[in-house]
């Protein structure tokens, strides 16, 4: 009785641990690794290689909002970024290509009209904005289209306060949205956005990123997919108390 009892646990178990890999978004951001900027794809902890050519654009902006130069440097499965002293901010787009859905219920990375019985196609975008050190203005940005805003400078706040961020598509508030306050502890946990687009959100210690990824359905499918998925996030780190 106690053997069909603990097998029973361990397949709710099981059970509970893929229905939430199965929500989780492959978001990116920036992390200081070995004295580099490295940009990372994760799902949840977990890190995942990806092609350099992925990377479709990186940007840059001072604390007084002001554009400057990055540069990507490819190293196999991953990219740093060459950037000055007086970066402040960082943007990078990714394209994450074409997956469409197997009769097993998997995902393959193809384009539906390679995959034997496809229904749902995905093209896999993703965008993030990470502040790296202090800002004197903060604005969204113009070339990605789907965007997570601080409303106040995220590295002056401390593990605990509260910082409220508002959801744009597209420069528009997005109200209704399933924010991801924790994305690397808790990428399962969401909270709506309200009428204004807003969320509040506690700070935790040491690195935050915030996100959101929403299916975006075309109007007419093509034989290559049927949707956009975009996953946006902000990034930043925590003052020490």
């Amino acid at each position: 009785m106690v053997g069909k009892l603990l097998i029973g646990v361990i397949v709710v178990f099981f059970l509970i641990i893929k229905s939430q890999k199965m929500v989780w978004a492959h978001g990116i951001w920036f992390v200081r690794r070995y004295d580099a900027w490295q940009m990372v794809l994760r799902d949840g902890c977990i890190d995942h290689g990806y092609a350099p050519e992925m990377v479709t654009n990186v940007s840059g902006y001072d604390a007084d909002g002001k554009k400057i130069e990055v540069v990507a440097i490819p190293h196999g499965t991953y990219i740093t970024i060459n950037a000055s002293e007086n970066l402040s901010v960082a943007v990078v787009s990714f394209d994450y290509g074409l997956w469409s859905n197997q009769l097993d219920g998997t995902w393959v990375n193809a384009p539906m009209n390679e995959v034997m019985g496809a229904t749902i196609g995905t093209h896999a975008l993703k965008y993030s904005v990470n502040y790296f050190s202090s800002v004197k203005k903060i604005k969204p940005i113009a070339e990605i289209p789907l965007q997570i805003v601080p409303l106040s400078d995220p590295t002056s706040l401390k593990a605990g306060e509260m910082l409220t961020v508002q959801v744009l598509y597209k420069g528009k508030p997005m109200s209704g949205a399933d924010v991801i306050s924790d994305f690397i502890q808790q990428p399962a946990m969401t909270v709506k956005s309200d009428d204004d687009g807003k969320v509040n959100v506690a700070v935790n210690s040491d690195m935050n990123v915030i996100g959101i990824e929403i299916a975006f359905n075309y109007k007419q499918k093509t034989e290559m997919a049927t949707r956009d998925k975009i996953c946006a996030t902000l990034s930043f780190t925590a003052q020490e108390k």
